[in-house]
């Protein structure tokens, strides 16, 4: 449009170099600048005059960062930011200028389709395709502007702290329609599902943080929290593992557990060196015996047969 165009120029000029802005903000008011000239990247534009305008609070960088979100096909964030520009203006604004963006804000709003987001109760951020698009309530509806122009899928999330947030998916929507949605995040898990297990089974599980364990294989629900478990089975050596539990992380915790050597086969190198040594001293002290008891005797008579 002709107006859209004339902004842009507008925009850019006074975007440059504004004598109030930071020199933080005016490098990047340049490099937005340069993406818009060079690449024709007016998202990566938006992102940088939405910054500089962070860093300035100029609302000359907020316009442009509306300009270059509606050249984006961003709608949401081209009207949010136009309106701001006018409140922060006020009075001061050209009324040339006010009722060419009020006409800019109809003519969006028209080729846009209108999601009216509510939530079931209290208020939650709500996300149209990543981006921010303002806070919604069951009492405070909040109007987002969504691109209408090809088959395109939005994803609208709705985030509230302490819950799990809710998304939707919305497609096939038409120009200057209106849609009505309600998103309500759920209520986040405050436990973690562990299931303990032995190898061998049957084995009973203790804590020093006194939680009721009972024999493996058992599935608990535990708050959140570094935990020390430990399982006991007879006739197998203790062992003990650290858990760290976290809220809606279920886990499973196997303990592979090792027979207790028997006394024989705690001593048994002791055994075999002591019979081996009984052994050896038994022989030293047999075998001269031995050989005496064998030793051709001079005084032992031979017995001869009669001739």
């Amino acid at each position: 449009m002709r107006f859209v165009g004339l902004v842009l120029v507008v925009a850019c000029v006074l975007g440059v170099a504004p004598a109030r802005a930071e020199t933080g903000a005016k490098e990047l008011a340049e490099l937005a600048l340069k993406k818009v000239s060079e690449d024709q990247d007016y998202l990566g534009a938006m992102d940088l005059f939405a910054k500089a305008f962070a860093l300035s609070n100029d609302p000359q960088y907020l316009l442009d960062s509306g300009i270059a979100a509606r050249r984006a096909n961003l709608p949401q964030q081209a009207v949010v930011a136009y309106r701001r520009y006018l409140a922060l203006l006020g009075p001061a604004i050209a009324r040339e200028m006010h009722d060419q963006l009020i006409a800019e804000i109809e003519v969006i709003t028209r080729a846009s389709a209108s999601l009216v987001v509510r939530t079931a109760g209290a208020p939650a951020e709500i996300e149209l395709d990543r981006r921010p698009a303002g806070t919604a309530s069951k009492d405070a509806p909040l109007v987002v502007l969504a691109p209408a122009a090809g088959a395109l899928i939005h994803a609208l999330r709705a985030s509230r702290p302490g819950f799990v947030d809710a998304i939707r998916d919305v497609g096939n929507l038409a120009p200057d329609t209106t849609t009505e949605l309600v998103l309500e995040p759920t209520l986040g898990r405050t436990t973690a599902r562990i299931t303990f297990a032995s190898v061998p089974s049957g084995a009973t599980l203790t804590s020093p943080a006194h939680l009721t364990l009972a024999r493996t294989p058992q599935t608990l629900e535990i708050a959140p929290g570094d935990y020390e478990v430990t399982a006991h089975l007879a006739d197998h050596d203790d062992r003990s593992q650290n858990v760290r539990v976290i809220a809606g992380e279920d886990r499973e915790l196997v303990f592979h557990l090792a027979a207790t050597p028997t006394w024989w086969h705690r001593h048994r190198a002791a055994v075999a060196i002591g019979a081996a040594a009984v052994v050896i001293v038994t022989g030293i002290l047999v075998a001269p015996a031995v050989n005496d008891y064998f030793k051709p005797d001079a005084y032992i008579i031979d017995y001869h047969h009669p001739r």
